[in-house]
């Protein structure tokens, strides 16, 4: 009787991590050919300065893309940042720099926007299976938490070298999946930056027309 019992245990467990994988699996397949989309992320930081005190920074910016050509960034906080705003149109290959009702345009921009990061792609390289070991939480509610551990960990804690974590939080809506936060933190998990996401958009249709507009 003890041995059935262990043996259906294992099996619930067995079931639980594939059900996991299932739903991680089904929110990256989501993320698959996003080329459009717009959000508003609420970035908090608790970091070190360079003297060694911990030092608090909320950033909130709202991030609109385009086909994966047309970018904007609209700064909310911190102070010193609110209110800014910057616009790339690939095909004009400008970009506008905006501030109140003062807006600047810098034409030939290309080359300043070379760098500019594919933000779905970062976020499948950073949960990819090959580069980080991955727990499994199932929160209740339909809320889920992933850990991503980098496979190097080992190596890194025996010589000395931190880390970073990264806990993904997922809520599923329907048959969809969401973001509700992203909190990468050092392996002391003294340090931390904890990423809101809120407002997200997908439907490419309503995106190009949002960049329309702002091209007026």
């Amino acid at each position: 009787m003890r041995r059935l019992l262990s043996l259906l245990g294992m099996i619930l467990i067995i079931v639980g991590l594939l059900a996991d994988m299932m739903v991680l699996r089904d929110f990256k397949q989501q993320l698959v050919g996003l080329r459009s989309y717009s959000f508003t992320a609420k970035v908090f930081l608790h970091v070190r300065d360079i003297e060694g005190n911990y030092v608090d920074t909320k950033l909130v910016v709202d991030v609109a893309v385009n086909d994966m050509t047309d970018y904007r960034l609209y700064f909310h906080a911190p102070p010193i940042l609110e209110g800014i705003e910057y616009i790339y149109f690939s095909k004009l290959d400008r970009i506008i720099i905006g501030y109140g009702d003062r807006r600047e345009i810098y034409p030939s921009a290309h080359e300043y926007m070379l760098g500019m990061p594919d933000i779905v792609g970062m976020f499948t390289a950073l949960t990819d299976e090959n580069a980080f070991d991955m727990e499994a939480r199932e929160l209740g509610n339909d809320e889920y938490l992933f850990i991503f551990y980098p496979k190097t960990r080992r190596v890194m804690r025996i010589i000395g070298m931190d880390y970073s974590i990264i806990n993904l939080y997922i809520k599923r809506e329907g048959h969809e999946y969401k973001i509700e936060e992203i909190v990468v933190e050092n392996s002391l998990k003294n340090e931390y930056a904890r990423i809101q996401i809120e407002n997200l958009v997908t439907d490419p249709v309503l995106i190009n027309a949002y960049f329309q507009g702002l091209n007026q």
